[in-house]
């Protein structure tokens, strides 16, 4: 491989960790959302047990 080839090679490699990086922050907030829905479900539902 020359220079330019290793140059490539490596700007793939900074782009794919680029990508797992970002599916890694939208999976993490698509967690967070689902966990405060479920949250605000289960206090809605005690309080209208308790209510």
């Amino acid at each position: 491989m020359n220079t330019r080839e290793y140059a490539e090679a490596d700007e793939a490699a900074d782009q794919r960790a680029r990508n797992r990086k970002r599916a890694w922050i939208a999976a993490k907030s698509s967690v967070a959302k689902i966990i405060k829905e479920a949250l605000a479900v289960a206090a809605q539902e005690k309080e209208t047990r308790h209510g």
